[in-house]
């Protein structure tokens, strides 16, 4: 019986599994508290910006403070620093948003259906936007915006390290 408790105990400390998982590997930010939080960004010098249930929030000490920077009681989620200074935000029925001035100001930029899903800058010269009626991407810092995939329902976007863009789709898979 010793022998198999010893054993027990020497696999739950040697198990590659456990010494991965430990829980100091992630670390809780203080919020932001304004319900679920769809998208995330980051700006420099520690500036973090979040799309969330209640509007845009940001944090300017990586996320041990939070503040509410527009759109309280809508739903945004897409949000993207472009590499340029726009900020861009995306609703959920009231379409895509702009800043130029981190937040204080913001315009109204075009409605394209009625989810915008994701936002990612792909370089300083493409934007790229996932939404409830396909994939449109910005060649001008998020000033206009032209179909690039007329898709129903695409959700998100990523690149790979080649810089080839994968779009995540709802139903159709992925492109």
């Amino acid at each position: 019986m010793y022998r198999f408790v010893l054993y027990i105990i020497l696999f739950i400390l040697f198990n590659p599994l456990t010494l991965f998982c430990q829980s100091d590997f992630w670390i809780h930010t203080n919020g932001p508290h304004a319900g679920t939080i769809h998208d995330y960004s980051f700006g420099q010098n520690n500036i973090v910006y979040a799309a969330a249930d209640n509007g845009v929030n940001k944090s300017i000490d990586n996320g041990e403070s939070w503040s509410n920077i527009g759109f309280t009681g809508t739903q945004i989620w897409g949000i993207c620093k472009t590499s340029a200074g726009s900020l861009l935000a995306g609703t959920i029925n009231d379409g895509l948003y702009r800043s130029t001035n981190e937040g204080l100001t913001w315009t109204f930029v075009q409605y394209i259906g009625n989810y915008i899903y994701d936002i990612k800058e792909i370089n300083s010269n493409l934007i790229i936007m996932a939404t409830y009626v396909g994939v449109y991407k910005s060649t001008n810092n998020g000033v206009n915006w032209v179909p690039s995939l007329i898709i129903n329902y695409a959700t998100s976007i990523d690149t790979s390290s080649n810089n080839e863009i994968f779009i995540s789709t709802l139903s159709s898979g992925i492109y």
